[in-house]
């Protein structure tokens, strides 16, 4: 008789999956339908519960990939205020690079 309190580490990796794309496109900013849109090109399936883990780890992918696209401002003055932004920060002016 199989024991029942071990959880399947299958089925606990695919939960993982499907909670990372439901995260991953809320914090991207796409609703539910334009998630589950991207999922039908992607895969066929609207809906996570039907897919594969195959098909759950290309669509985790391409939201990774969506979310990594970060805009970058160009034009003719772009190094000069990135070279002020850099002496600001060590100079302590700026306390968050990153912004």
């Amino acid at each position: 008789m199989p024991r029942t309190d071990r959880a399947d580490p299958a089925r606990e990796a695919r939960n993982r999956l499907i909670r990372a794309i439901h995260a991953t496109a809320r914090v991207s900013g796409l609703d539910d339908e334009t998630r589950k849109n991207l999922q039908l090109q992607l895969t066929g399936q609207a809906s996570c519960a039907d897919m594969t883990v195959p098909q759950l780890q290309s669509v985790a992918a391409a939201l990774q990939a969506m979310q990594k696209k970060p805009v970058l401002p160009e034009g003719p003055y772009t190094g000069k205020m990135r070279a002020l932004w850099k002496s600001g920060c060590n100079l302590g002016v700026v306390r968050n690079p990153g912004d």
